[in-house]
């Protein structure tokens, strides 16, 4: 076993985002993958869409079970899994049988993300937490803008089996360090699901997780519709400039350097005042990236919102990890839950709009941001004194 705190942050982190970009490597590839499987662009968007609803549902699921199964061994166990699951898809060609594995896939993906997440909240002592928390919550961001990345590097032509075979192998080898990794203090067993579950009305009635849950719908939902949007909409003006889709994601890099500077950040100026600065500069990024029909205005904004973005998610994530301690297991399955249910129809949603064009999508998005900006408050503080984030 490795028990230095670092390397459970390092090893979240790369799990966070190499488990999490199988939802966004499909993004830059919509047109083409229509083309490879011969079906509409929609039916396209749900090879991202299967493995994002089905890895959402899986939260609800694995996130609370992991307090009997034990934090660490559900991870392990679930990664086992998802490299089955993988390696399936690498032998699969038919459309129809992508989509019913990459359901699979995102159900036994779940096993992970927030159970990691937890884990942190669990192992970490409690100065490094903040900074921890950011951490693993900015790697859940930069995988969305990696894996669309990693997918118009390696799926040109829509045929997706070298994407497969390559995170089956990232897999095996992200499983191998699992083990490395020290059980969490608590053991497994006392509190059963069912017990777990029945606290979840009363989460639901608390004002501040019930704002928390709502706004965990916008996040990524409009992060990753942002980039869909400009696959859909400024394929030409992309390419008439020069550039290429990957490239158009390498502009939002700077942006999200501002993630892994959140912890203090946040133990400064509380999470509430922090999300709140966040959805403000992510809405202006997204009116600067409309406002104009060139490129270099499109990838200022996008520097812009994605800055803001990179402030929302670990403050968020903050803010709700400290209201209830005791029930970080399934406040962290619902908010996850809620994020990634987002990130699935965003893409959905901007297909539905294209024929409004790419500046009414950053206007709907911005408006979006800026309602949940008003939507959040600060909180009381919570019981093991961490949160100046009480006092927005």
């Amino acid at each position: 076993m490795i028990k230095t705190p670092v390397y459970a942050i390092a090893l979240m982190a790369v799990g966070a985002l190499i488990v999490s970009f199988q939802i966004y490597y499909p993004i830059p590839l919509l047109p083409l993958l229509a083309d490879h499987y011969d079906v509409s662009l929609s039916a396209a968007g749900w090879i991202s869409g299967a493995f994002g609803l089905s890895y959402a549902l899986g939260f609800l699921i694995f996130g609370p079970l992991s307090g009997s199964f034990g934090r660490r061994r559900m991870m392990i166990w679930g990664m086992a899994a998802l490299v089955a699951a993988t390696a399936a898809l690498w032998r699969v060609n038919g459309f129809e049988g992508v989509i019913a594995l990459r359901i699979v896939q995102g159900l036994t993906a779940a096993t992970f993300s927030p159970v990691a997440v937890v884990y942190i909240a669990e192992t970490v002592p409690e100065k490094l937490r903040p900074t921890a928390l950011a951490v693993v919550g900015g790697s859940f961001l930069l995988s969305a803008l990696l894996g669309q990345i990693f997918g118009s590097a390696f799926g040109g032509s829509g045929d997706l089996t070298v994407i497969f075979a390559l995170s089956a192998l990232a897999y095996v080898a992200f499983g191998i360090l699992l083990v490395l990794l020290p059980a969490e203090p608590r053991a497994p067993g006392g509190i059963t699901p069912a017990q777990v579950y029945r606290a979840l009305p009363g989460l639901l009635r608390n004002p501040f997780l019930a704002r928390a849950f709502v706004i965990g719908f916008t996040i990524l939902g409009t992060f990753v519709g942002y980039y869909a949007a400009i696959s859909i909409h400024l394929g030409d003006l992309v390419r008439n400039a020069g550039f290429g889709m990957i490239e158009v994601r390498y502009f939002g890099l700077p942006g999200l350097i501002l993630t892994f500077f959140a912890g203090p950040i946040i133990r400064r100026w509380t999470a509430a005042r922090v999300a709140r600065a966040g959805f403000i500069i992510a809405a202006t990024g997204l009116v600067i990236s409309g406002a104009a029909p060139t490129l270099a205005i499109v990838l200022a904004g996008n520097v812009i919102f994605v800055a803001g973005i990179a402030l929302c998610v670990p403050a968020m994530i903050f803010y709700i990890t400290a209201l209830s301690p005791a029930n970080n297991g399934l406040i962290i399955a619902v908010y996850s839950f809620n994020m990634f249910i987002g990130a699935s129809l965003g893409p959905q949603l901007v297909v539905a709009m294209r024929s409004l064009g790419f500046f009414a999508v950053c206007l709907v998005f911005a408006a979006i941001l800026l309602a949940m900006g008003a939507v959040i408050r600060a909180a009381p503080a919570p019981s093991d004194g961490m949160g100046s984030a009480a006092n927005a």
